[in-house]
């Protein structure tokens, strides 16, 4: 294998780490434009709104919302 393409492997299994991080490309399922007024989405928990600090989620009674290992 040429050193070119030791590269070009090397920066593809990277890539490919990035995508199916639990936070990567791949974990997204769906595509939500925000706005002031709160929206609830088949899959995400609670009502989702932007605001001037960026986004605001509200969680209802017994809904919870996980990031990176913390509620």
């Amino acid at each position: 294998m040429s050193e070119i393409e030791q590269q070009w492997a090397q920066w593809h299994a990277g890539h490919e780490r990035q995508l199916a991080d639990p936070h990567g490309f791949l974990a997204i399922t769906s595509l939500n434009f925000l706005n002031a007024t709160p929206q609830r989405f088949p899959d995400a928990p609670g009502s989702w709104s932007t605001g001037p600090d960026g986004p605001v989620v509200e969680l209802a009674g017994g809904e919870t919302l996980t990031v990176d290992g913390r509620p």
